[in-house]
């Protein structure tokens, strides 16, 4: 597992993943919340009009729910994908000897913060490392158009380059295994959980394998499925989604909906891995674990916890930012 960096003195990685409230202050959850659904690529509404549902009506009514639910795996030291995030990064540095910085999506201020400190110390290169395994438009490319907005709004004078997404990555690929063979039991119906998305959003890239994040989600699940690894643990499986809101469209079938299907089946033993997160969050931690113990007790839930600060996850970004890489405007391209 030994990735080796390419001599770097000027060169930096910068991770940057979704984002969560700064505290658990409602005023907080409720900034985060604003900040996140504003943005046209989660949904899809004319301006005024998402800014009139968003700021009207959805931030003020879900800021105590979602405050409540991020009291649950709140840690002394702040969000879990903060921390876990920046522990990534440590790892990224230590095992390349290359500098390593964090920005979040959207967490205000964040990613300027990030650039403006890489400047600050002279790297002439910044390679952008999206922390979603998928291109999806309301993550992996949302993530890159607004890297790229900010560094031409300020005219920072490194370059900006994007590792590519890493969804049939073989140490990508590997990480889940690892997680899978720390977590899943004997017997286990293992269900891949990957992050649901609009039908509407993924239509333009249909049949774009870089890009068609279905395609990319199935690509994933086979790789794992077909290891050798994944066929001595003898796990049935098989591919949902999670975290659907709205009224729109989306991928199916949804996490919950199979979960109540299995309990009604009579499945006893259920684990669930969501490889759209390498970082466990709200959506892993909460939506997943607490709330499948929570409401599936006869299916003995398991939550396989994401790779997080793994060196397996450290080294398929390192190869990534070694060997695969462009230039970040061109992720912005439909």
């Amino acid at each position: 597992m030994d990735v080796k960096s390419k001599p770097s003195a000027m060169r930096a990685i910068l991770l940057i993943n979704t984002g969560s409230p700064k505290s658990l202050e409602t005023k907080e959850v409720r900034h985060y919340l604003t900040d996140f659904l504003t943005d046209r690529r989660i949904i899809g509404l004319a301006q005024p009009f998402r800014n009139i549902l968003v700021h009207g009506i959805i931030a003020p009514t879900r800021a105590i729910t979602s405050r409540n639910r991020y009291a649950k795996i709140w840690r002394k030291e702040g969000s879990p994908l903060q921390i876990f995030t920046e522990a990534l990064a440590s790892r990224i540095e230590k095992e390349s000897g290359i500098a390593t910085f964090v920005a979040m999506r959207y967490n205000r201020g964040s990613l300027q913060e990030a650039y403006d400190r890489i400047a600050s110390k002279g790297f002439t290169e910044v390679i952008l490392a999206p922390l979603f395994p998928h291109y999806a438009m309301s993550s992996y490319e949302s993530a890159v158009v607004y890297a790229v907005e900010v560094h031409q709004q300020k005219s920072y004078h490194f370059t900006l380059k994007c590792i590519e997404p890493y969804f049939r990555h073989p140490l990508y690929i590997e990480a889940l295994l690892d997680q899978i063979e720390r977590f899943a039991k004997v017997g286990d119906h293992l269900l891949f959980s990957y992050h649901g998305i609009p039908l509407y959003q993924n239509k333009a890239y249909a049949g774009n394998p870089l890009k068609d994040y279905p395609y990319q989600c199935m690509e994933t699940t086979r790789l794992v499925a077909s290891h050798p690894r994944f066929k001595a643990m003898n796990l049935t499986y098989e591919v949902c989604y999670q975290s659907r809101f709205g009224h729109n469209k989306w991928l199916n079938p949804t996490l919950k909906s199979r979960l109540k299907a299995l309990s009604k089946e009579g499945t006893k033993q259920v684990s669930v891995i969501c490889p759209s997160f390498v970082c466990d969050c709200l959506e892993t931690t909460w939506e997943v674990g607490i709330y499948m113990r929570e409401h599936f007790p006869t299916l003995q839930p398991t939550l396989i916890e994401c790779p997080n600060d793994s060196l397996r996850m450290a080294s398929c970004i390192i190869d990534q930012v070694n060997y695969h890489t462009t230039e970040a405007i061109e992720w912005t391209k439909p």
